[in-house]
């Protein structure tokens, strides 16, 4: 896009900065054809990558009382196409929410089948269970509707519904236990990651360029998109994981030497 799409007033910001720090890459190449004046604008990892609260406790008892053993475990995350903001956030509709939810409704039972077959693939071959969880507030009933309930009979005893919301401390002890995650949300890979948690993020095509980040910091073989990844493929990635999960963890602590160093980078520049 020529110069002038850039809003003026994120231009002032950049211009004014000393450094500016994209978390993808196609956000940093479409900064760089601006003429902007920041002597400094790089790619820098998105910071719930560096996240370091934990809740260990909380974790803890909420693993024990669903029989959660650590390391036979799985996290799911569902997400719709289109946050429901107005639902999020108790505000009147939008204009544009109609077309939204019209499109949530066409794509949340195709794209959540998915991670179902992945689910109950999962379960009848590894015999491990199956955590369903959320990122967001809406998703806690979203993985009981898209998620749990359609799910075969034989395979329903063996996945957790966390019917409940939590906050990212929690949720980060939780996966640093867990086999491995896998979300449709951009967010909770991350946050795996961090904690040296095999993750897959499964991206849906209205969820912006910030996908993109994985490529970056190299976790391109960790990142799917939902209209082109089959449950069979899935399943053959995560599958893998449950086979040699030493091999998988040591991949996440290779991604995240790429992530510090970027990380480093950041600090370099602000200290500077």
């Amino acid at each position: 896009l020529p110069p002038t799409h850039l809003p003026p007033d994120l231009r002032f910001v950049i211009n004014a900065s000393s450094f500016f720090f994209c978390r993808d890459t196609i956000s940093r190449d479409y900064l760089r054809r601006q003429n902007l004046s920041t002597p400094l604008l790089e790619f820098g990892p998105d910071t719930q990558l560096g996240m370091s609260a934990r809740d260990d406790a909380r974790a803890n008892a909420f693993l024990q009382s669903h029989s959660l053993t650590p390391g036979r475990f799985s996290c799911f995350i569902p997400r719709l196409r289109y946050t429901p903001y107005y639902r999020v956030d108790n505000r009147p509709r939008q204009k544009d929410d109609d077309a939204k939810d019209a499109i949530n409704a066409r794509t949340t039972e195709p794209d959540h089948r998915k991670i179902r077959e992945l689910i109950t693939a999962y379960v009848r071959q590894t015999k491990h269970k199956a955590l369903v969880c959320a990122e967001m507030t809406y998703q806690v009933e979203l993985g009981k509707q898209a998620l749990v309930d359609p799910l075969p009979d034989d395979v329903k005893p063996h996945v957790v519904w966390r019917d409940s919301y939590w906050l990212p401390d929690e949720a980060a002890s939780v996966y640093a236990q867990a086999l491995a995650v896998v979300s449709l949300e951009c967010h909770s890979p991350l946050i795996a990651y961090r904690n040296g948690t095999p993750a897959f993020y499964v991206r849906q095509p209205t969820d912006t360029s910030k996908g993109q980040m994985y490529r970056d910091f190299g976790a391109a073989d960790c990142f799917f998109e939902v209209d082109e990844a089959t449950p069979e493929l899935l399943w053959s990635r995560l599958a893998k994981i449950a086979q040699n999960p030493t091999r998988a963890r040591r991949h996440v602590r290779q991604i995240m030497s790429t992530v510090e160093s970027h990380q480093r980078r950041m600090v370099d520049a602000a200290r500077a």
